[in-house]
């Protein structure tokens, strides 16, 4: 009899267990919770493995319950981080900002090497998260042309701030959506000559000449009127948010623009806005236009000759553009063997055993340093390399617009530099294609994915942990158009590299990790 009472209560027990009416918290007398083990669930200050037992468990009950283990904002065992928003992102870590925007978005939308102006701005949502990045330029369309382009570009999906700046982030570059808009254009020429005009017509618009630090010159072009008794002319408006066309229409006369100067102040003078652009988003990189010294109105352009580049340079890419032969040269043969023997030592070093390298000056209006990237083959064997980062810093900076094509060799060449060893890199070339696997996960794990980026490996052997025991340790760089970044990474040991990333994937690891900066112009022949 007692025997049939226990039966009929297992049987109620596992009918309430079956709808969830027992509370999991509690004992339940015949069940034992599973959890399930290759996914973790977090809240805002621990991880655990929820129950998949079909019941409700505490938090605290359930297995590998711990306080988040935060590294740079992010947990090391869970998918949990601290969230930034988007006014850190673009204060906090502006140069990181700067750098996604370059490195990511901006060669979708900017397709020429000749911008003369540039601005940046950013857009997030409530979960900040990165949903939109708008850039306005300025650029050429020939040797005195000038467009402003609007390009809105949206992101397929959201990506959180803190993925950006520690680097984890994946982005499809054929999904950008793109919205270019043409919202002025104007010739360089004829607003550096005639700013007298320009700001005639400003004052009398009631616009500020000296707008904001977005803007500092005005920029105007004259259009057709429409009446033979008029001159128009557009005005460019640029403030945090907005571009504005405003039109202004003054009384002609004879024509010459002395009377036009005269007239502005006519009481026939209209003004009007004809179009205003919208710009949504943070600003939080300005580039501003210089007017452009191009010679007199009246002198011609190399009629002869279109293609002969003029005296003046007006910018480091135009330097490189213009003369970049020229500037190769004098490089390799005044700062070669200096950046080479910082890197890889007096004695050792011979220009014979480079493998690869190349130059970027850094800078806009003047060359401060010169940066020296280069691989090189430590041995005959070609068993061992060294990647190196090498500075060429310039005690006092050559001004760009100081220089002239009869002058560019001697001013380069004749500078007083010191070299720097930023940073160097020891692999084994013979088992990069052998061990891809391994490098791309570790890369898109810590940096993400980049199919553009170049990764290079190397494995540092056995060592023990106190968290994991026997490890294996790694490490990885990864080359992308203006950084280096490097990895160092624990793996809880494994006999291959396919058992190393599935524990990659576990999050059985520790890494440490360093970016180095190359952005600059490249000097290419």
């Amino acid at each position: 009899m007692k025997s049939k009472h226990l039966n009929v209560f297992a049987v109620v027990t596992i009918v309430l267990l079956s709808f969830g009416f027992v509370a999991c918290a509690e004992k339940v007398e015949g069940h034992m919770h599973t959890f399930e083990k290759l996914k973790w669930s977090y809240n805002d200050t621990h991880h655990y493995h929820a129950a998949n037992c079909g019941h409700e468990v505490a938090a605290e009950d359930c297995s590998g319950y711990a306080k988040h283990n935060i590294q740079d904002g992010e947990c090391s065992v869970c998918d949990y981080y601290e969230a930034l928003t988007l006014t850190e992102f673009a204060t906090d870590y502006k140069t990181t900002a700067i750098d996604f925007v370059t490195d990511y978005i901006r060669p979708s939308v900017v397709k020429t090497s000749q911008v003369k102006a540039e601005y940046y701005y950013i857009v997030g949502n409530d979960n900040n998260e990165l949903t939109k990045v708008n850039i306005v330029w300025t650029f050429d369309v020939d040797r005195s042309e000038r467009t402003i382009e609007l390009a809105e570009v949206t992101l397929a999906a959201p990506i959180p701030f803190r993925y950006i700046v520690n680097n984890k982030f994946s982005l499809n570059f054929s999904s950008l959506d793109i919205d270019r808009t043409a919202v002025f254009e104007f010739n360089a020429k004829t607003n550096y000559n005639k700013q007298n005009i320009a700001i005639a017509l400003y004052e009398k618009a009631g616009l500020d000449v000296r707008l904001t630090d977005l803007y500092s010159n005005a920029i105007y072009k004259e259009i057709d009127s429409g009446d033979k008794n008029y001159r128009s002319f557009h005005l460019l408006e640029q403030s945090d948010n907005e571009i504005a066309i405003h039109r202004i229409n003054v009384r002609k006369g004879d024509g010459t623009d002395e009377t036009l100067l005269n007239n502005i102040e006519g009481p026939y003078t209209s003004t009007d806005v004809v179009d205003v652009h919208k710009i949504d988003g943070t600003n939080f990189y300005a580039s501003v236009y210089a007017l452009e010294n191009l010679g007199s109105e009246d002198e011609t352009e190399n009629p002869d000759s279109p293609e002969t580049p003029s005296g003046n340079i007006e910018s480091v890419q135009d330097l490189i553009d213009k003369y970049g032969e020229e500037v190769k040269a004098v490089l390799e043969d005044n700062y070669l063997e200096g950046a080479g023997k910082a890197s890889y030592g007096s004695r050792s070093f011979n220009k014979e055993y480079l493998v690869s390298y190349e130059w970027r000056i850094v800078g806009q209006d003047e060359i401060t340093k010169v940066i020296f990237i280069s691989t090189y083959a430590v041995n005959n064997s070609n068993t061992s390399y060294t990647y190196a980062i090498t500075t060429v810093n310039f005690d006092n900076p050559i001004i760009i617009s100081e220089l002239h094509k009869d002058t560019i060799v001697a001013s380069i060449a004749n500078a007083s530099v010191t070299y720097l060893d930023n940073y160097s890199f020891n692999y084994n070339p013979t088992i990069q294609g052998t061990r891809a696997d391994l490098t791309n996960a570790i890369c898109n794990k810590v940096f993400g994915k980049n199919e553009k980026a170049t990764r290079i490996f190397k494995d540092e052997g056995q060592n023990l942990s106190s968290t994991f025991g026997e490890v294996g340790r790694f490490t990885v760089i990864q080359i992308t158009e203006n950084s280096v970044e490097e990895v160092g990474i624990s793996i809880k040991g494994c006999s291959a590299d396919e058992q190393y990333i599935v524990e990659l994937s576990n999050g059985n690891y520790t890494f440490t990790k360093n970016k180095y900066d190359i952005s600059g112009t490249k000097v290419t022949a």
